[in-house]
């Protein structure tokens, strides 16, 4: 989702990743074949990803210094509780019919 970001989309890597790519010696010849544009779509795919990444860390370093480092007083129940409570539950009918046995 940070990939979709504002932030990503508008970011130069990307651009650069994309213009970098289709310049490249081998598409010299045909730089907007289908190769090329499909060699630079996926570097700028892999630009914004790192840009994704980039804002991720950047998000969780603003959120340990408003919480002031202390981890989420609550920690989630273990799985072994959390799929016995699960299993507990009825299936509905609907739900019944999907299941191939």
């Amino acid at each position: 989702m940070l990939a979709r970001t504002p932030e990503a989309e508008a970011e130069a890597e990307a651009k650069r990743a994309y213009d970098t790519e289709k310049g490249r010696r081998h598409h010299r010849w045909y730089p907007d074949g289908p190769i090329a544009v499909a060699a630079a779509t996926k570097a700028a795919e892999q630009a914004r990803e790192r840009t994704a990444q980039h804002l991720l860390a950047t998000r969780l370093e603003q959120l340990r210094e408003l919480t002031g480092g202390r981890a989420n007083a609550a920690a989630p129940a273990p799985w072994a509780d959390r799929l016995a409570t699960l299993a507990a539950r009825p299936i509905s009918d609907d739900l019944a019919g999907a299941v191939i046995t």
